[in-house]
């Protein structure tokens, strides 16, 4: 199992920041993204994005704790399927998250 934890928002007047753990195999790996700009308001969706292949190779569910924007989740079988046309080794997982959140274009 993979998964994502100890998500995190950081902010300033210069960057914006996010923060998390993805643990595989019992290893942590501190995972971040620094931006100039707005708020993200959804970053655990950047950090379901760059596990889904890891999980998907190591043939295992990926949890986030977090919440994930609706959109996201949903189309996430579609890019495992995606994923899974281009390369066979890759396997469709299953995905958990704590909470699902309405997708706001505006946000």
């Amino acid at each position: 199992m993979l998964i994502i934890e100890n998500i995190e928002t950081l902010a300033n007047d210069e960057r914006m920041e996010v923060r998390a753990n993805i643990i595989a195999n019992n290893k942590i790996y501190p995972i971040w993204f620094r931006w100039q700009g707005k708020v993200c308001p959804m970053p655990a969706d950047a950090f379901l994005a760059i596990a889904i292949i890891p999980a998907m190779r190591l043939g295992e569910k990926l949890v986030v704790k977090g919440q994930v924007s609706e959109k996201l989740l949903h189309n996430s079988y579609k890019i495992q399927e995606i994923y899974h046309s281009f390369d066979r080794s890759l396997s469709i997982i299953d995905i958990e998250v704590d909470k699902i959140l309405p997708w706001d274009p505006i946000a």
